[in-house]
């Protein structure tokens, strides 16, 4: 029994030993740019994303800058691996956690659009047993002015999707748990960030719609607007393209890495229409894009999501990058960060996704822009 301590000891010791190793970044390519992008800038956007590779430790990175008339550049730098065995691409899919709020707030707008659900409806025409929320309305789920409670905030779910990684949680049943507890607050009186409030978007959009929610994200998103690597995983196939994200310094383990591997279906069914979606920064770029261009829901519609309350719309942050304000979403999701923003002045489009956690993902946007 000694000698089996003994050699798990070693194993935690040695795994917990392994250090990052510095990563080289191959020069930028001059012969790839746009309008906005120069071969100066491309240079100097380079440098910047390899400086924050380093000194955050990051295991692989990419970014994508999407310009007005809807030209991307994009880098990706590092790798896919912990042992750096494989160079990080632009075709790699990460996982981008709470970016996955824009997309279910823009498929629950067109099915507004389409007389499915209306914004103010009560909840309660889905929900007639959950006396909790019966003054709930879509638009309260929408702007996180429910009042509902947050099921990352409840420890026994977090420590089970940490240690059992192949778990598959029940949307349905998360819902009900949460809407079972009484309200941290009273509907529409403040707004609190919530994700069962976009986990029971993603429940109404199936029961308004009659159509399971990988098939409306398919219908009203991702082929229309030709994104090959976002996926709802593992409501969808898990793309062959998915790599392994890393949560670094001890976070969930007593090991220094922790690794997230593709075929994790903890984390992703725990988020569900919340953060279980899966892209690039170049499809992100591009969705992103589309979406305040006006190609996937009416202007009407975009009103409604980029009235902001405080700092938040519906599905969107005000984000504010060295004094200029961008609209968008950071999302973390274990062993990965994701930001997507857009500016509706310049109509400048900035997409960031790496497989490494924790990561100031805002300092980086803040660079990048200041390059810009």
């Amino acid at each position: 029994m000694k000698k089996i301590l003994s050699i798990l000891v070693l194993a935690i010791f040695l795994n917990a030993c392994e250090k990052f190793d510095v990563q080289v970044c191959p020069p930028a390519s001059t012969s790839s740019t746009t309008n906005l992008i120069t071969s100066e800038k491309a240079v100097q956007v380079s440098d910047v994303v390899c400086k924050s590779l380093n000194a955050n430790e990051l295991i692989g990175i990419q970014v994508s800058i999407r310009d007005s008339l809807n030209e991307d550049w994009s880098i990706s730098l590092g790798s896919i691996d912990l042992k750096q065995s494989r160079n990080m691409e632009n075709y790699h899919v990460l996982r981008v956690g709470s970016v996955t709020k824009i997309f279910t707030a823009t498929l629950i707008l067109k099915l507004i659009e389409e007389g499915y659900l209306q914004i103010d409806q009560k909840i309660s025409d889905f929900y007639p047993d959950q006396e909790n929320v019966r003054h709930v309305t879509v638009r309260d789920l929408l702007n996180h002015s429910s009042g509902i409670v947050d099921i990352f905030t409840i420890p026994s779910v977090f420590i089970s999707a940490s240690n059992f990684p192949d778990k598959r949680w029940n949307p349905n049943s998360l819902a009900a748990v949460c809407m079972g507890k009484k309200l941290d607050f009273a509907p529409s009186s403040k707004h609190d960030y919530s994700n069962t409030n976009y986990i029971l978007l993603g429940l109404i959009a199936e029961k308004a719609a009659g159509k399971k929610i990988d098939q409306l994200f398919v219908e009203y998103i991702t082929a229309p607007l030709n994104l090959a690597s976002t996926y709802l995983v593992p409501y969808m196939d898990t793309p062959s393209e998915l790599v392994n994200g890393y949560v670094h310094h001890f976070a969930l383990s007593l090991t220094e890495w922790y690794k997230v591997t593709p075929n994790n279906t903890a984390w992703s069914t725990l988020a569900y229409t919340a953060g279980a979606m899966t892209s690039n920064a170049g499809d992100l770029s591009a969705f992103t894009h589309h979406l305040f261009k006006g190609d996937i829901i009416t202007s009407e519609s975009l009103v409604l999501m980029t009235t902001f309350s405080g700092d938040k719309g519906l599905g969107l942050f005000e984000i504010a990058v060295n004094n200029k304000t961008y609209w968008g979403h950071e999302g973390e999701i274990t062993g990965f960060e994701a930001i997507t923003v857009y500016n509706p002045d310049s109509k400048i489009t900035i997409s960031i996704c790496c497989n490494t956690t924790p990561f100031d993902i805002y300092s980086l946007l803040n660079e990048i822009d200041a390059v810009l």
